[in-house]
């Protein structure tokens, strides 16, 4: 059914099963294939909710997040702080050494600076700490 889903119930699906802590193996890998397929209709807290959902999960894959990355990296104008902490964290979670996307959030994140949360911006430090 993924396939008949609008980009935000991908990414929304994504998010419901991570937060609730439920792995299922077989939707996250069609959740990846399907995010795959369609990156290109993420916005920006589809791309960081796809992070942030399989490194909470603990998953690992990385076809899906080099491709969430050339997106992000792409759309890292239109991110807002709680988008760039989350995808920080997400890399730092499954320890992906991800250098040209980290450069992307740093930069981002210097001009929106004063728009960081204190979570969002301990969040990102923690990850920038961590990788």
């Amino acid at each position: 059914k993924l396939p008949k889903f609008i980009a935000q119930e991908v990414t929304n699906t994504a998010w419901a099963f991570a937060s609730a802590a439920i792995l299922k193996e077989p939707l996250m890998k069609a959740i990846s294939q399907e995010s795959i397929r369609r990156v290109r209709d993420y916005d920006p807290q589809g791309l960081s909710n796809v992070a942030w959902s399989f490194a909470t999960l603990s998953i690992s894959d990385p076809p899906l997040m080099a491709t969430l990355s050339v997106e992000a990296i792409a759309k890292m104008k239109f991110f807002q702080p709680q988008n760039m902490g989350n995808t920080a964290w997400a890399l730092a979670r499954l320890a992906l050494q991800d250098f040209p996307l980290l450069a992307a959030i740093a930069n981002e994140a210097v001009k929106k600076l004063e728009y960081f949360k204190p979570q969002e911006l301990s969040n990102t430090a923690w990850a920038f700490a961590k990788v």
